[in-house]
């Protein structure tokens, strides 16, 4: 098992702020401060972080964000910048999962982030933000963690998800020299390959849960009624193939952007070209 070690989201900030969910989209204290707040709903559930964009006078819009695990990504130290550059650039509040300190292992850290998702959706419906105007966004081990539970979310009859966005996610848990992709198979970054691998291997916990569609979503064979769905890779990312073909079972409303010379975390690029192909894409989308 791993935990991360030294890559906090926040830090700095080491004490709990309680809020409720209204109190988010209706706030009366401070948003710089506000933002730098782990915010925790009860005991039971996981910190989230809360990020405002410039107008915070009619929050309408909400993206309930699963960040990537710093293990593959190497940015999650990095997600409090980037999560406030999100919300000021895309003019939506974000709502990002703080799961620093649990240890990253099926399905205990499944079934943690799925309660603080269904508990975030249910809470923000009753605020009066329409599930349309909720989109559920993960990158890489981010995005196989919603994917997942959107699938659990299908199986139980919960109709939440109106949209998601899943950035270069992990969704096949086969990173060996057998995969099927040639985008894995040709990697010119073979370590990142061992890193992915090493990191599913830990995950599933047991090598049998990595036949198991809750820890490896491409195995689901029924994608009916999955929502729209924005996915965006890399084309340098030894990932892009399994979310292209992922992209290939979902519905007519999806759409599907590559993105030139962009390799895996770009969320995290300095390149210019990169960044604004990927906010016009997420622009356009939502």
């Amino acid at each position: 098992m791993v935990k991360r070690v030294g890559t906090d989201f926040d830090q700095e900030v080491r004490y709990k702020l309680y809020r409720t969910v209204k109190d988010l989209i209706t706030p009366s204290i401070s948003k710089v401060n506000i933002s730098r707040y782990r915010i925790v709903f009860n005991d039971s559930l996981l910190p989230v972080r809360v990020f405002y964009p410039k107008r915070v006078s009619n929050i309408k819009d909400v993206i309930i964000y699963v960040p990537g695990d710093g293990t593959i990504t190497k940015c999650y130290s990095k997600y409090t910048e980037i999560c406030t550059n999100l919300a000021i650039e895309l003019d939506k509040m974000i709502i990002a999962i703080d799961y620093t300190n649990i240890i990253n292992t099926y399905p205990s850290s499944l079934e943690k982030i799925e309660e603080v998702i269904k508990y975030l959706y249910e809470e923000l419906i009753s605020s009066g933000i329409t599930k349309d105007n909720i989109t559920l966004m993960g990158d890489s081990t981010g995005g196989n963690y919603i994917s997942s539970i959107t699938f659990r979310f299908i199986k139980d009859n919960i109709n939440y998800i109106g949209k998601e966005i899943l950035l270069y996610p992990l969704l096949s848990g086969d990173y060996s020299k057998n995969s099927k992709y040639s985008s894995i198979i040709n990697a010119n970054n073979k370590s990142f390959v061992d890193s992915v691998r090493r990191y599913m291997k830990s995950y599933a916990s047991i090598k049998d849960n990595l036949k198991l569609e809750d820890v490896c979503p491409l195995l689901n064979v029924d994608y009916n009624n999955y929502p729209k769905t924005l996915i965006i890779t890399g084309e340098l990312d030894p990932l892009k193939d399994e979310a292209e073909e992922f992209y290939k079972h979902l519905n007519n409303e999806s759409k599907y952007l590559n993105i030139n010379l962009a390799s895996h975390g770009f969320i995290n690029s300095n390149d210019f070209n990169i960044r604004n192909k990927l906010l016009n894409g997420i622009k356009e989308f939502i």
